[in-house]
């Protein structure tokens, strides 16, 4: 799986945490706003930098986009209850380079240490990389939290003129045109591991046994499954030696940052394609680990097994906690039957949840 990939679903996955200022990049009118907002609600900052220019507003200036002014991101963020002192605005910056130049400067001078980034998905990695090189160079070492809003591939954006899927193969050429101004994307990718993946896998061992034992019983856990029977120790002991000798399934141990034992996964090769199970304990539930574990799992997987078509998800259709957690962390609606909801995820740019699965399963 190509870099881009790897980020784009990376940058999807991490959990917000409370900054010192959230980053509204101006473009796409207001469908950034609604996350901004959001973010604003839940208090995960106090300020909110409003970033771009009042001049490159109408498709004449620029092709195929119609924007709003700063101005008119002010007035909606007031009229949504944001309070005037809380908001900053920026009104130099004509390029996604001077964003990064002007809000870094301003982060320099009031002392920020975090920032809440938000552009809209297609936008993000290369806005990201923006910001991380801007940074580096003006030896600013604060923590960039992106917090992307999500566009579907076939949606139109605000102000648009193409659907996002094609806009995200532009932003791609971009990435390579402005390479210079651009952090690079191992660059990237390592500072979204060091920084934002807590979670790490680990080959299940037989001293497993017992935790997964229990996982397996869990309630919840059980409810959800296919096979909702109640296992025996015994039974359980029998059915983990062969899974550990079986060439065609992988079960990891998932451990967290403080290298607590959280949840397993499991994927079983089929052929060309393998299919993905996942369990989180009840301790670490709404916590975030789930869509984690999701994105870092499966890119891990394909990386591990290049020539694999796809990851499968068999889930069931009352069970909508997973399905918006696997729809989020980029897995498309491959199939369904009465009961069952089969989402796919592969080795090509697979950047966005299908239209249908979002829409029916509230994406």
């Amino acid at each position: 799986m190509d870099n881009i990939n790897k980020l784009f679903h990376l940058l999807l996955s991490v959990a917000p945490q409370k900054g010192d200022v959230i980053v509204w990049l101006q473009g796409d009118r207001y469908d950034r706003g609604t996350k901004v907002l959001d973010l604003y609600v839940k208090k995960m900052a106090k300020k909110i930098v409003l970033t771009g220019n009042n001049v490159l507003l109408s498709s004449k200036l620029r092709l195929g986009e119609k924007n709003i002014s700063l101005q008119s991101m002010y007035n909606w963020l007031v009229k949504k209850g944001v309070k005037k002192k809380d908001i900053i605005v920026e009104s130099k910056s004509l390029n996604t380079k001077d964003q990064a130049d002007n809000v870094i400067a301003l982060s320099k001078k009031n002392k920020w240490s975090k920032l809440l980034l938000v552009a809209s998905s297609y936008h993000q990695p290369r806005a990201f990389l923006t910001f991380l090189y801007s940074a580096n160079k003006f030896d600013w070492n604060g923590l960039i939290i992106n917090q992307p809003f999500f566009v579907d591939e076939n949606k139109i954006p605000g102000g648009r003129s193409e659907v996002s899927g094609k806009l995200f193969l532009k932003e791609i050429k971009k990435i390579s045109f402005y390479k210079k101004d651009l952090a690079t994307l191992n660059e990237g990718l390592k500072y979204i591991y060091d920084n934002f993946i807590r979670v790490k896998l680990k080959l299940a061992k037989l001293e497993d046994a017992n935790f997964l034992f229990e996982l397996r019983n869990d309630a919840t856990i059980r409810s959800n499954s296919f096979n909702q029977e109640e296992i025996k120790i015994d039974g359980h002991v029998s059915w983990f030696k062969k899974v550990l000798v079986d060439k065609n399934i992988f079960l990891y141990i998932i451990f967290n940052e403080t290298n607590e034992k959280i949840g397993q996964v499991r994927f079983d090769i089929v052929k060309k394609h393998t299919k993905i199970s996942i369990s989180i304990g009840s301790s670490f539930r709404n916590m975030g680990y789930g869509r984690e574990v999701i994105t870092v799992s499966s890119l891990f997987f394909l990386n591990k097994f290049v020539n694999m078509k796809y990851i499968l998800a068999e889930i069931k259709k009352e069970n909508l906690a997973s399905i918006k957690s696997f729809v989020k962390s980029g897995y498309v609606f491959f199939k369904e039957n009465d009961n069952t909801l089969f989402l796919h995820f592969n080795n090509k740019i697979n950047l966005y949840a299908s239209i249908d699965t979002s829409c029916r399963y509230g994406q």
